[in-house]
């Protein structure tokens, strides 16, 4: 049984993809999912208001500008949270006319450290929170049409999750997703990070009236 789920994942491919969340679906209700043990740690922001000289020396050797505010992991003593299957959208926001120009959402700090750095190590959070270079080719896997349609993968060199260099928010490039949904701005989105997956999940939750995009939704299905 083992074997036969380790060639479908190699395998890959829209249909393994669904039978994972079908599964993830059920452990949830069952009490059992796995993605619990990716919920122990959190990150938090630690303001320091006067750096240390060690803290100091630190940033002129690896080249990042002085910061107040740095990353740090624990244990988290509440309950982990729980995900909903049927409403997992932990990022729900209205897209603006900048956002879709640029082809990219953005992530607050806060969403970013509550909702995805949490499922991150904690090197990797951190590489991120110093606003080194992007992580590129992340994976997002488009399910607005589900459950009637098939999930759709999206993976380039323009599905990026960086930070912004003034503002301490994030952009997460959406690559031809906006072409794709033929998103417009005021559409509603929902994201979120899907540790059993690695990767960030997208679905169209309710368009603005748009005639425009309405027409390219409906010629890219053809």
């Amino acid at each position: 049984m083992e074997e036969e789920e380790e060639e479908q994942q190699q395998q890959g491919g829209q249909g393994w993809l669904q039978q994972q969340l079908q599964r993830s679906r059920q452990e949830h209700q069952q009490g059992q999912g796995d993605h619990r043990n990716h919920q122990t740690m959190k990150k938090i922001i630690f303001y320091e208001f006067m750096p240390t000289k060690m803290r100091e020396d630190y940033c002129k050797m690896n080249n990042i500008r002085p910061n107040r505010k740095w990353l740090k992991e624990m244990r988290d003593m509440d309950p982990p949270p729980q995900t909903d299957p049927d409403n997992p959208w932990r990022i729900r926001k209205a897209l603006t006319a900048i956002e879709v120009a640029m082809k990219k959402i953005i992530v607050t700090e806060k969403q970013a450290v509550d909702h995805i750095f949490r499922y991150w190590s904690f090197e990797m959070a951190n590489h991120a929170f110093l606003g080194r270079d992007a992580f590129r080719e992340l994976v997002i896997w488009d399910v607005t049409a589900l459950p009637v349609g098939e999930p759709v993968k999206v993976c380039s060199a323009s599905t990026f999750f960086r930070k912004a260099p003034t503002s301490g928010n994030y952009s997460l490039g959406l690559g031809d997703l906006v072409e794709r949904r033929g998103l417009g701005p005021l559409d509603e989105v929902g994201l979120y990070w899907e540790p059993t997956q690695s990767a960030f999940f997208f679905k169209l939750l309710r368009r603005h009236n748009n005639p425009a995009a309405t027409l390219l939704l409906r010629g890219s299905a053809h």
